[in-house]
């Protein structure tokens, strides 16, 4: 099949055909009943020339997100217009668009009555995570440190480099703290280097370790990562150097990148309801941050949606499921901070926009917050980040600093959008018009081509004048049909072919399986170890996992309950000996007996019949994963699949609805008042998983080589098949099998 547009290369992470919208399914709670008060437009903002967003784009949108099964989008569109006097803001049009839902609640209501689920509908305020959006606010940081006068003495004078965009990172940081793996990255790499992607290193994302030492150890561990292509010879998308230049502030002025940000960008703006911190926004989070001296935002935070249990390989597209709690838990976000860790809204986002467009003036103060210099840097290409268009509207792209540059019908934008779980986003603006788009979305699916049509029909209503019987101002002549591109057709076409080429490559493994040139049980009695990505302790699962009488004890295990509940047992095991599925560097029978490890197995077992291969699950705590599940296929090879799951973390926080007489029954208690039936008792058998949990990505498979050492050589994992996320026209798999050929490799602690 031929390669997928690049314009679908930022939604096809995590995207899902929803069945359903299911916030919540909780059977041991009393009937729920939606509420009228459906939330649909909310426009504010009156313009001298008529409505940014007009009444028909409304319902285009409000139409889209009913076609694709979506949640709901925030708009903001903002042109400037020296007509406008509004004292609030002078010489801009502002307009903002609100459709659908942004969370739900139960309502409290009498013990034993219906109990109404509310929906919050969302407003320009509501809070959504952006994701790479984050990224300019890192490059435009870079841009105020490097323009700092008093900063570049200081730095000329201890370092005897000049402080700029042409700085290598081995003068920033020293070469004892800045090791790559490729010598002429290490020697060569500047700062635009690291914001332009062009290093040479894959996306290594699953290296997202939680690391004592913060961003210096993740840092130095950087030495280890594989890259894919020669320094500087191709554009490859990294959050890991992001990441990197985070550390800028701490390194240069001992202040926080957070503080740093919310000194020179948020405050300076009005940004008063953007963030990094998800203790500031996570409704079920007990730890508020003191050092954070912001307010409580979480009635603002719009809930992110994925689709729970999709698995296209196996055509099943999961049900659409609100993510509670917020991905990530407070403090965890830290590292991530410079490449996508700011949490905002439309209306902050609206005056960010036009900052930009006003070459980094306060658009209605006009006192300089960015250097003009620094906006244009940023904004200029230099790496080809998609050298052939796909659409005949579209030009190629261009990379700069946290911002693509291309064409669209022969007018520049300049853009970037945003992925993170459970939520999308797009920040675009026209400088030849003077008009910035940004579209928010907190469905992590398909939200991503309702926000993408939603931005081409704003654009080619008010740039190129479509609509019924309109002058199409880039042709000069009347349009055919009404002058809008019918991207909406183009993304259901691009869809359905992703969907259908990730069933069509599921490949049926051999029949009989060749087995390891080891027994399986040595490979779950080893330790692999990686540097950067850490260890992995695989447990091997037995034969009929789900089978025993104790589905409860894992669960209960959070509350402090007997967490050596036995699980191998001869219900699971069946005839096989215990020791072949015990792990000395694991506690197995706490893993295999969690709530997370129990439904990743009962789905990952649904329909294969009598064909089980032996599985392996270990914990991955990553900023993408919480599991890895390897499968067997042939030989020495198996599949391996990086699943998230919330399960675990739901039990912790007392929102799994089947566990009751413990902390969490007293949560749901003071949320749903007493004498709800709170379903389960401590000791019961669980019959049914938490509703409420999501389950991600076991569709997205690697392939793992295991190397076992047979012959007398090393024994590890040679991770392959894509697991370290490589992209470019220009990048390469590595060469050969073992060690050799491994993308990321875990080498064997015996």
């Amino acid at each position: 099949m031929a390669k997928l547009p690049w314009i679908l290369l930022a939604f096809l992470a995590g995207l899902s055909q929803a069945l359903h919208f299911e916030p919540f399914s909780v059977s041991s709670l009393p009937p729920i009943s939606f509420d009228d008060a459906t939330p649909t437009t909310q426009a504010s903002g009156k313009n001298s020339r008529g409505p940014l967003i007009s009444k028909s784009t409304s319902t285009f949108i409000e139409n889209a997100i009913n076609e694709w099964d979506s949640t709901g989008l925030s708009v903001a569109v903002v042109q400037r217009d020296a007509a406008v006097t509004d004292s609030s803001h002078p010489g801009w049009r502002i307009e903002y668009g609100s459709y659908g839902v942004a969370s739900t609640h139960c309502e409290p209501s009498p013990p034993g009555n219906t109990r109404i689920m509310k929906k919050n509908p969302i407003t320009p305020d509501t809070l959504f995570a952006i994701a790479s959006n984050s990224k300019l606010f890192l490059a435009i940081s870079v841009g105020l440190l490097v323009s700092n006068e008093t900063l570049a003495a200081d730095f000329r004078r201890s370092r005897g480099v000049e402080l700029g965009w042409r700085t290598k990172m081995r003068d920033i940081f020293g070469p004892d703290l800045w090791q790559l793996w490729d010598e002429d990255a290490e020697r060569g790499a500047t700062i635009q280097d690291l914001l332009s992607h062009r290093i040479g290193l894959p996306r290594h994302d699953y290296s997202g370790v939680q690391r004592t030492g913060g961003l210096e150890e993740m840092i130095r561990t950087l030495q280890h990562l594989r890259p894919s292509a020669t320094f500087r010879e191709t554009f490859q998308y990294n959050n890991l150097m992001y990441e990197t230049l985070s550390y800028l502030p701490t390194l240069l002025l001992n202040q926080t990148y957070e503080s740093y940000i919310a000194q020179h960008l948020f405050e300076p703006l009005n940004m008063t309801s953007s963030t990094y911190s998800v203790a500031q926004v996570e409704l079920h989070s007990d730890a508020k941050e003191s050092a954070w001296p912001h307010r409580d935002l979480s009635a603002h935070m719009a809930q992110g949606h994925l689709a729970d249990k999709r698995d296209f390989t196996r055509g099943v597209n999961g049900t659409l499921k609100a993510i509670v709690p917020y991905f990530w838990s407070p403090g965890k976000e830290k590292t991530w901070a410079g490449a996508g860790g700011v949490i905002t809204s439309a209306r902050d986002l609206s005056t960010w926009v036009a900052m930009l467009l006003n070459g980094g003036r306060h658009p209605f103060t006009n006192a300089t917050i960015v250097p003009p210099e620094v906006i244009d840097f940023v904004a200029h290409g230099r790496s080809v980040a998609a050298g052939k268009a796909d659409f005949p509207e579209l030009s190629p792209s261009t990379y700069g600093a946290g911002q693509f540059r291309y064409s669209y019908r022969g007018t520049e934008i300049i853009e970037h959008g945003g992925n993170n779980p459970g939520f999308k986003s797009q920040v675009a603006r026209f400088p030849e018009h003077g008009l910035g788009v940004v579209t928010l979305s907190n469905d992590g699916e398909q939200g991503g081509f309702v926000l993408e049509a939603a931005k081409w029909r704003i654009v080619d209503e008010l740039v190129f004048g479509a609509g019924a019987g309109a002058k199409r101002k880039d042709a000069g002549k009347k349009a055919k049909g009404d002058g809008f591109v019918n991207w909406t057709s183009r993304y259901h076409k691009l869809w359905d072919a992703y969907k259908k080429s990730k069933k069509d490559g599921a490949m049926v493994p051999p029949s009989p399986r060749v087995p390891p040139s080891k027994p399986f049980s040595q490979l779950s009695r080893r330790r692999y170890a990686h540097v950067t990505y850490g260890s992995l302790t695989p447990c091997r699962v037995p034969p009929n996992p789900l089978d025993d009488s104790h589905s409860s004890s894992a669960l209960l295990a959070h509350e402090g309950n007997n967490p050596q509940q036995p699980l191998l047992t001869e219900d699971t095991l069946g005839s096989r000996p215990r020791q072949e599925y015990e792990n000395p560097h694991a506690n197995c029978t706490a893993v295999l007996s969690l709530p997370s490890t129990r439904r990743i197995l009962a789905f990952a077992s649904d329909g294969t019949g009598n064909d089980v291969p032996e599985t392996y699950i270990t914990p991955f705590q990553r900023t993408f994963g919480t599991h890895l599940l390897l499968r067997h296929w042939s030989g020495d090879l198996f599949n391996v699949s990086v699943v998230w799951t919330n399960d675990d973390r739901r039990a912790e926080l007392g929102l799994d609805y089947r566990v009751g007489g413990n902390a969490g029954a007293a949560r749901r208690r003071a949320e749903f008042g007493e004498g709800v039936g709170l379903g389960y008792g401590v000791g019961e058998k669980l019959d049914s998983e938490d509703e409420g949990a999501m389950m991600w990505t076991l569709d997205e498979s690697f392939t793992v080589e295991w190397v076992t050492g047979a012959d007398g050589g090393e024994e590890g994992l040679a991770f392959r098949d894509g697991f370290w996320g490589k992209e470019g026209l220009d990048s390469r798999e590595p060469e050969g099998w073992g060690r050799d050929g491994a993308e990321v490799w875990f080498e064997a602690q015996v």
